[in-house]
């Protein structure tokens, strides 16, 4: 077993941090079909629950509330749920002109735009192994934990991958967002998760993955069979 990295995650590594997050930007927003503007973005990306609804989906009065803060931080929240999910997020992106669906037919992969990214929201994806490479700060949004856990299994201990800060509300959540601008110590903590999932997870840091697994290709090809 050769250990190489993710090609796919080369995009998060090459170039400076600031040559990433201009490179990202310019791609989300013209994705999203808006000009460049200097709001905070956040992304939701939940994991798929196999055709059932998604319990982080926020209520009629969530997204009022969502709406409330980001109107009030300049934020703006780019939703990435399923393809097969999309119908029941319409209702929060039509309420909202901060508010924005973001799906495979717009962008396939989110990878390269995840230096774009100022938070991650998610549950359980694995989005957040990728996206701790840009050591952002990942909140954890968690309704279902115990049906989820005993359903479909996780990749670590949740505690492990949550830090332990998980919420189960829209509420929750967006106190933690809050405090992220208001709790420098908190924040860093935050912070710190972030880094410590990269380094679990990752062997490389270098964008090299890809030529590993080329290399390592040839190797194979050419080795006595």
């Amino acid at each position: 077993l050769a250990v190489t990295g993710d090609p796919r995650d080369d995009v998060l590594s090459r170039g400076t941090p600031s040559e990433r997050t201009e490179r990202a930007r310019a791609a989300i927003f013209s994705a999203l079909g808006l000009g460049q503007t200097a709001s905070r973005i956040v992304l939701f990306a939940p994991t798929w629950r196999d055709g059932e609804l998604d319990p982080g989906l926020p209520s009629a009065a969530h997204w009022r509330q969502i709406d409330e803060y980001l109107q009030s931080s300049e934020s703006l929240l780019v939703l990435r749920p399923h393809p097969h999910s999309l119908g029941d997020y319409r209702s929060g992106a039509d309420s909202s002109d901060r508010i924005m669906l973001l799906d495979s037919s717009m962008l396939t992969d989110v990878t390269p735009i995840l230096p774009a990214v100022d938070v991650l929201v998610t549950d359980y994806s694995s989005i957040a192994f990728d996206y701790s490479l840009t050591g952002g700060p990942i909140l954890f949004l968690a309704p279902d934990e115990e049906t989820y856990t005993e359903s479909r299994g996780l990749y670590e201990p949740y505690r492990e991958f949550s830090g332990a800060r998980e919420v189960r509300s829209w509420p929750a959540l967006l106190d933690q967002l809050e405090r992220l601008d208001t709790d420098g110590r908190w924040a860093t903590e935050v912070r710190r998760h972030t880094a410590d999932l990269a380094t679990r997870h990752f062997a490389f840091h270098d964008g090299r993955n890809t030529e590993r697994v080329y290399s390592e290709i040839l190797r194979r090809l050419k080795a006595p069979q």
